[in-house]
């Protein structure tokens, strides 16, 4: 049963529907399959490549490109919420939508010039909006948490699935990086990492994945301690933030993100649109998603048009199967920037950086 709220102020009861543990219980089930295999003597890395693509394969056409698919509906939604406007006009709509499109053709412009910046912009921001995308749904943080607190676990949240898959699998990025751009190594050896051992980038990435992971361990213990009535709820999610570490760190990046990816990031934001769109739907999974597939399947179909244009113009520079899907890679961070923003002003109206006053059983820091 959803608890009484007003539209501004996010639902974190519904953290017991089934959409919030379909990521963390098929992210351990890879995990597990992984340890099975490396048990059995057959190496992860040894794996199939459809294997590791199967997720992105059955997963992108029905949950990771559509939960993007409702952003142009977003800015009529939260203002009709908030009682300013009852009709979207069509000079909204039309602004929207060329901001939106222009950001995007920026950002592929940046991937087909210097592929290199352009990843490490596309890994920012997506550091930041997976952050975003589990902050939401956080009810410590929500009634007892600070800025730090909320900081520390965007942070973690974040760079955990994006900064740690780059520091344990260094040749596999590398390699990837240099496929893409077109670049090759002078001795015709392996290319170098994106984060070469022991430099301050290298350094500096491990700081801040375990800095943020450490500080949302000691402020949620110190939390806990304090509030017996959110322990089961820290515990919950610290035990997500061990899930995502372990799964990240020892799954292969391109199938540990699929899951991910899909039936974690994109399979909550499907439940948060669905509940400030639609409150009074059906309850469940498969209800959510057909309404949520309805609402968007003429906007997700010009997506994945669009993302045939631009392999098209980019046929030149695919020379194996596997490029297709780092062609797919810079489409999606090409959306991600806008969506990034989208999901900011969802934020900033449904509260999710406000802080209760000391007294209210807030914190100020």
């Amino acid at each position: 049963m959803r608890a009484d709220r007003s539209p501004s102020t996010f639902d974190c009861q519904a953290r017991g529907s089934i959409a919030l543990w379909l990521g963390p219980l098929a992210l351990a089930g890879v995990l597990i399959a992984a340890g099975m295999s490396e048990a059995l003597g057959v190496p992860i890395r040894s794996w199939p490549v459809w294997v590791e693509w199967l997720p992105w394969v059955v997963g992108l056409a029905v949950l990771g490109m559509p939960h993007g698919a409702f952003d142009h509906e977003i800015g009529p939604l939260l203002r009709r919420l908030s009682g300013r406007d009852r009709s979207g006009s069509l000079k909204a709509h039309l602004a929207f939508a060329s901001g939106y499109l222009l950001l995007m053709a920026a950002v592929l412009l940046v991937w087909w010039v210097a592929p290199g910046l352009a990843l490490a912009l596309f890994l920012i921001a997506a550091a930041l909006h997976f952050g975003q995308g589990d902050l939401v749904w956080s009810r410590p943080l929500r009634v007892a948490g600070g800025r730090i607190d909320r900081l520390a676990f965007l942070l973690t949240r974040g760079c955990v699935p994006i900064v740690l898959p780059v520091l344990a699998f260094p040749d596999l990025f590398g390699e990837a990086l240099a496929r893409f751009g077109g670049q090759t190594t002078a001795s015709g050896g392996p290319p170098p990492p994106p984060l070469p051992q022991g430099t301050a980038a290298w350094w500096t990435a491990w700081l801040l994945v375990g800095g943020a992971s450490l500080t949302q361990l000691i402020r949620g213990v110190s939390l806990a301690s304090r509030r017996a009535d959110l322990r089961r709820d820290i515990a919950a999610e610290l035990g997500e933030t061990a899930l995502l570490w372990a799964s990240f760190a020892l799954v292969p990046p391109i199938l540990a993100m699929g899951v991910y990816f899909h039936v974690w990031h994109a399979l909550r934001h499907v439940e948060r649109i669905a509940d400030l769109a639609a409150p009074g739907r059906r309850p469940g999974v498969l209800a959510t998603l057909g309404w949520f597939l309805k609402r968007t399947w003429p906007t997700n179909t010009a997506a994945f048009l669009l993302m045939g244009g631009l392999g098209w113009l980019a046929w030149d520079r695919i020379r194996e199967p596997t490029d297709l899907g780092f062609l797919a890679l810079a489409f999606l961070s090409a959306v991600t920037i806008p969506h990034l923003i989208v999901v900011a002003a969802m934020d900033r109206f449904q509260g999710v950086w406000s802080v209760k006053p000391v007294g209210s059983g807030g914190s100020i820091v």
